[in-house]
């Protein structure tokens, strides 16, 4: 078994009565929080670290089987790809790229300076044999700072060019934090600069993450049994719950048919050509299911 973005579903649903919502941790459903309901897909023990409960003989160790503090942090980051979340640094990114830019702004004028002052005009037309000391030392730290200003600004590129964090993985990570306890408030609160957050993951399919994200959320709502299946044990903890094979195949099957219907309705496709567009969409959900 192996990790994929589309096969790890975070489930946040909204409560409809708070009082209805807000039990004690005794409760089969004491995951709600006074107005946000999280649920956190993932499948059974297969994060990195984990033994793959799949695998005969090999014990299962779930996330509270781990130390609270950071050991158990990050088995529950690791259990997650959409839990991989990083900051961006965008403000201050931009200060160490201006101060870097600025140092090779003074060696350029520096070099010119020397160049200007060169009394062997001949040197100026050969480097070779150049006994000019000092042009030489400025000519080796624009190397230096021209090379580490192209990998900042490479890295920069990147951090910024990379892909938002769904609003359910924060809200899911904040809340599993909140509940628990575990790790200092100060070295989490990285997780408030929901703006400069970026996700280490791939974004994969977002249309199709979006209606999958819909439709959990109803049926998190509707029916609780959909997140207290036997599998659950990646977690003994209440916030955290598993869905079945079942489970998936329903959300394929609701998929297509929300997916054929909205399709139907917004265009004039002849029969054939839904056929066709459902058949392709039910393939790349089952691909993405089949990975898990």
């Amino acid at each position: 078994m192996h990790l994929s973005p589309p096969s790890l579903l975070s489930f946040i649903g909204r409560s409809q009565n708070v009082n209805r919502d807000i039990r004690t941790n005794t409760s089969r459903d004491a995951l709600y929080w006074p107005t946000v309901a999280i649920y956190t897909e993932i499948p059974v023990c297969t994060f990195w670290g984990i033994p793959n409960t799949s695998a005969p003989g090999v014990p299962s160790k779930c996330i509270e089987d781990y130390r609270p503090g950071y050991p158990r942090l990050c088995a529950l980051l690791g259990a997650h790809d959409g839990f991989m979340m990083c900051r961006r640094f965008r403000r201050l990114r931009a200060r160490i790229l201006l101060l870097k830019q600025d140092r090779i702004t003074c060696l350029e004028e520096q070099l010119d300076k020397v160049d200007q002052d060169e009394p062997m005009p001949v040197f100026l037309g050969k480097s070779r044999g150049d006994i000019n000391s000092e042009r030489l030392s400025v000519l080796s730290q624009i190397e230096s700072a021209i090379a580490d200003y192209d990998s900042f600004i490479d890295g920069t590129s990147r951090a910024l060019s990379s892909n938002p964090v769904a609003l359910r993985d924060n809200l899911s990570l904040r809340n599993w934090l909140n509940g628990n306890g575990c790790v200092s408030r100060l070295e989490t609160a990285y997780l408030d600069h929901e703006e400069d957050l970026f996700g280490l993951a791939g974004s994969g399919d977002r249309a199709t993450s979006q209606l999958e994200a819909w439709i959990e959320d109803k049926l998190i709502d509707y029916y609780p049994s959909f997140r207290t299946m036997p599998s659950h044990n990646v977690s003994t903890d209440a916030n955290v719950a598993i869905t079945s094979m079942t489970a998936r195949l329903l959300i394929i099957i609701l998929s297509t048919a929300v997916y054929l219907a909205v399709l139907s309705a917004l265009t004039k496709a002849r029969t054939f050509e839904l056929i066709l567009a459902g058949a392709t969409f039910a393939t790349i959900l089952v691909v993405f299911v089949s990975g898990t």
